[in-house]
């Protein structure tokens, strides 16, 4: 007897999809139609944006469910299930102690969009960061943002990195 499975759910960087975010398409849609019609969900799960995500399964995200922004945000097919938003208090005391330190590159996740700082990150940063983040927008200033934010996405170049663990 075969066990009736409800659910699979997959890590997609490194995992389900390949480094340059493709998969193949033709086998996943032989197997997607295969779970659907046995009343199977698939869940994409991820570090990353719920927008990037869901212009990498295309047609198929309609009838999916992601788990995004490691875990800070849950959509079932049009629905979203779960944000934890950070406490506004957290945020401005994380932007304050960013601001301190300009080696710092960050991209603001939110519900709504994930934001970059003009002047704290330049067109090279942003254009890198649109690549994960589908739904990006410049700000003046971080403070301004009117979102519910679900992290904070830093970068610091690669000799500085050993400094920042410590």
């Amino acid at each position: 007897m075969t066990p009736d499975i409800r659910l699979v759910a997959v890590d997609i960087d490194g995992t389900f999809i390949h480094r340059d975010y493709t998969y193949d398409h033709k086998r996943f849609g032989r197997l997607f139609q295969a779970m659907k019609k046995t009343g199977c969900r698939f869940v994409a799960a991820s570090g990353n944006q719920y927008a990037q995500l869901r212009d990498v399964f295309g047609e198929y995200a309609r009838d999916m469910a992601f788990v995004a922004e490691n875990g800070a945000y849950v959509r079932d097919l049009d629905t979203l299930v779960f944000a934890s938003a950070m406490d506004l208090q957290v945020v401005r005391d994380v932007i304050e102690t960013l601001d301190k330190d300009p080696a710092i590159q960050t991209v603001l996740c939110g519900v709504e969009s994930a934001y970059c700082q003009r002047g704290k990150v330049d067109q090279a940063f942003y254009d890198l960061s649109s690549i994960y983040y589908h739904e990006l927008r410049w700000v003046d200033d971080f403070r301004t943002v009117n979102d519910q934010i679900l992290k904070f996405a830093l970068t610091v170049s690669g000799e500085k990195t050993s400094e920042y663990c410590e």
